[in-house]
């Protein structure tokens, strides 16, 4: 998959479908997934260009329990791509 701004929001808008909530944030730390209150945030460092966000947020998502029943069979596919490119960059 190639690492675009178009891909990245097509990642975001995923997330937002399996609801989880992404924030850039500046600082120094490594990106993950957190619970807060009833919220699923994701956190990346804003600093990160394109290529860096899209693997930080495959790695997240591969470690993440995900519910997919109530995405299409075109998310699907996108979210296997996706879990997928974190393989292949490792």
């Amino acid at each position: 998959m190639n690492r675009t701004k178009h891909n990245l929001a097509k990642i975001e808008d995923l997330l937002q479908s399996l609801g989880y909530r992404i924030r850039y944030e500046k600082g120094s730390f490594t990106p993950g997934a957190c619970r807060l209150e009833e919220n699923h945030v994701i956190v990346v460092n804003r600093f990160y260009d394109t290529a860096a966000r899209m693997d930080s947020i495959a790695e997240v998502l591969d470690q993440l329990a995900i519910d997919d029943s109530n995405l299409n069979d075109e998310e699907l596919k996108f979210l296997q791509k996706v879990l997928t490119m974190d393989q292949t960059s490792s």
